[in-house]
């Protein structure tokens, strides 16, 4: 317990926040229910998926986004969670991730036709619980940007 606590006030000493398992386990629930056919993209049934797992205004922009295209294809031609049309995602790893400046950021990486790839959440606080904000991609395109 003493270790925890001078972790905790080492990360604030040094102008940086504790990683909080809460914010990497929302990126793997949000995998989980994805790979499970249960995605909160695309979807026009109810905001509350897309609530759950982002911060308010990403998720107007995707549920904007999937409603203005009336079941076809709307601004995101591909996969957001693993950044492709087709993938045959294996080796799927969730980081733990690095905090400051109120943001944390998640490395995800995975393979998929034999191919590494790599993905970073940013998830902000928002009024205590952490929400994806944005997704960065390999070739520096972000989620956010691919909806603006």
């Amino acid at each position: 317990m003493r270790f925890v606590t001078l972790l905790l006030l080492l990360a604030t000493a040094c102008g940086t926040e504790p990683i909080r398992p809460e914010a990497r386990d929302l990126v793997v629930e949000l995998y989980r229910e994805h790979d499970a056919k249960r995605s909160p993209f695309f979807q026009t049934d109810s905001r509350e998926p897309l609530e759950r797992y982002f911060e308010p205004s990403l998720a107007e922009l995707i549920w904007k986004d999937a409603l203005d295209a009336k079941g076809e294809v709307g601004a995101l031609g591909f996969d957001p969670l693993y950044d492709a049309q087709d993938v045959e995602p294996k080796n799927l790893s969730v980081g733990s991730g690095v905090a400051g400046g109120g943001k944390l950021r998640v490395p995800v990486t995975f393979e998929s036709y034999n191919e590494k790839r790599q993905l970073t959440y940013v998830l902000a606080n928002a009024s205590g619980t952490w929400k994806i904000a944005d997704i960065i991609y390999a070739d520096g395109r972000t989620l956010r940007g691919v909806y603006q």
